[in-house]
């Protein structure tokens, strides 16, 4: 079951309302609003009958002369300040979990580029390439459904270089 905290923290998000009880949460989430519910229909609802003493914060206007110890008294805001608390360790965590996507989507721009680039160079280019150097980029082309992995193009490249380099210097060697 989640914590006293965490149920308070999901009542606020779905309900807007900061609640404290006696007890431990029976259920793990809270349940969605009823249209005309009264607060006892609720609060059996939301919290069961094991729960008992459930207090909701209200805004108030204190008198003037009302002295701040006697309202820090009345509030008891202790549970308030551990409700908080969850809110911003949760905010934390949204905001990693926002920074680690827009890593990741930043990385797939640079690491890859559409494959309608690499079919526009073989376009552009024509046949003022080698045929080999077609049939591998086009072979390449056709083996991605959207995006051309730069790293994997280029070691396949560098691949097909080192081999054609080296048959080159094999036929030189024999020639001589």
């Amino acid at each position: 079951m989640p914590s006293k905290e965490t149920y308070c923290y999901r009542i606020l998000k779905t309900y807007s309302l900061i609640v404290d009880f006696d007890g431990e949460p029976m259920r793990e989430n809270v349940p969605s609003p009823v249209q005309g519910e009264t607060f006892r229909q609720w609060k059996k609802r939301v919290f069961g009958d094991a729960i008992n003493d459930v207090v909701v914060y209200i805004p108030t206007v204190p008198s003037p002369t009302k002295r701040i110890s006697t309202l820090q008294n009345v509030a008891s805001a202790e549970h308030l300040e551990k409700i908080f608390g969850k809110i911003k360790r949760d905010s934390k965590s949204d905001k990693n979990d926002a920074v680690a996507a827009a890593k990741e989507q930043t990385k797939k721009e640079y690491i890859s580029f559409p494959k309608e680039t690499l079919e526009s160079y073989l376009d552009e280019f024509g046949d003022t390439l080698e045929v080999s150097v077609r049939e591998t980029l086009k072979r390449f082309a056709e083996s991605v459904d959207s995006g051309v992995d730069s790293e994997k193009l280029v070691k396949e490249l560098i691949e097909k270089y080192n081999k054609a380099v080296k048959r080159y210097r094999s036929i030189q060697s024999v020639q001589r």
